[in-house]
């Protein structure tokens, strides 16, 4: 005969189990994907400070410094402690074919820049010729740099003679439909969420400041919504990066991914809700999205030399943009940091779309040619 004491400690141990298995449900979060006990075998893990899944060089050095550091904490315990200029409230998109039946293209020639800092810093040449390059040749109606502290310096003075150049004060989401979101620890956090919020408040083009523009994006509004893929190193992986992203305000793409944000908000994981969500969203739902496989980050992150260095590249043909990749370019400190001076002459892929931005020809230019840059044409 059993013991009562045996019983009872069976029924306790039965009762845990119950428990247990009910907090792991509950922790669980997926999108598109069944409920699994063990992640697929590319899922990183919850938290990659070790570096080890992480190929990007300088993202590495960052997780690794914030791993000895810590978390840093949300000095806010809920939604009501913070300010309404911090809060964003987004419902489902409702189809309004008005503007694309006037217009015959579904984005507005709206171009979004983002820059969040906490202490003023002077703007650098690579970001400036990001600005200018959409300026002259995606021609927007207007360019809205969403901002937090105005950056400082000769470059930043440039661009606010642009005549569609307009500085919209913004600080970064904290409270996303009365879900508090946590404190940015690197320094893309923010703006992850908020290139989405400003496009689902007004639609348009978000391009992050080292994204130099070199062909009209006419083409991509017709579209919805557009993004573009990197290739992984090593690997024949397709995966989006969030560095572009061209959507109307009623995309229903754009809302999915927004939403993740509440369901599937991983932000110790590098590029998780800006890369990994929305090629989950594209291989579920292809019909919501354009993809552009080739033409937007070519060269990839670990091909700058064919950027940078003298060994030429197509993009003339080929690209729609080029993205320089900064945070890597830092870490590699290869080149010397460019300027008006020496790019009229730097040869390579870098030194013609900087003066075919600025000065409208990839041609060299030999000293005896004053000519200025472009600003207002």
């Amino acid at each position: 005969m059993v013991s009562p004491i045996v019983v009872l400690l069976l029924q306790i141990v039965l009762f845990l189990c119950c428990i247990s298995g009910l907090l792991v449900m509950w922790n669980v979060r997926t999108i598109g994907v069944p409920l699994s006990t063990e992640p697929p075998k590319d899922h990183e893990p919850s938290c990659i400070c070790a570096g080890e899944n992480n190929t990007r060089p300088r993202e590495e050095k960052r997780h690794k410094e914030h791993g000895e550091h810590g978390h840093k904490q949300n000095q806010h315990t809920s939604c009501d402690s913070v300010d309404i200029s911090r809060k964003f409230y987004h419902r489902e998109p409702k189809p309004d074919p008005s503007y694309f039946n006037e217009t015959g293209y579904w984005v507005p020639n709206i171009v979004h820049f983002i820059w969040y800092s906490d202490t003023p810093k002077p703007f650098r040449f690579n970001n400036m010729l990001s600005v200018m390059s959409a300026h002259r040749y995606i021609k927007p109606d207007v360019i809205l740099f969403h901002t937090n502290m105005e950056p400082t310096g000769e470059y930043w003075a440039n661009l606010l003679a642009l005549p569609s150049f307009r500085v919209v004060k913004k600080d970064y989401t904290l409270c996303f439909n009365d879900h508090l979101l946590k404190e940015p620890t690197r320094s893309t956090d923010a703006s992850d969420i908020d290139r989405l919020t400003v496009l689902s408040e007004n639609g348009g083009i978000y391009l992050d400041l080292d994204v130099i523009v070199v062909r009209s994006f006419d083409p991509l509004r017709r579209f919805p919504c557009t993004v573009g893929t990197e290739l992984i190193k090593n690997e024949k992986v397709l995966v989006v990066c969030g560095a572009v992203v061209i959507c109307s305000r009623q995309s229903q793409f754009l809302h999915f991914w927004l939403q993740s944000f509440i369901d599937d908000y991983r932000q110790e994981m590098w590029a998780y809700n800006s890369g990994r969500v929305p090629t989950i969203l594209w291989q579920k739902y292809p019909d919501l999205v354009h993809v552009e496989k080739t033409s937007f980050f070519r060269p990839a992150w670990f091909q700058l030399d064919q950027i940078f260095l003298n060994k030429p590249y197509d993009w003339k043909e080929k690209n729609y943009l080029i993205h320089l990749w900064n945070s890597i370019l830092e870490e590699k400190k290869y080149i010397p940091e460019p300027t008006f001076e020496n790019i009229r002459t730097w040869n390579g892929t870098f030194g013609e779309i900087a003066r075919y931005v600025l000065y409208g020809s990839p041609d060299v230019i030999s000293p005896d040619d004053k000519r200025d840059i472009y600003i207002t044409q």
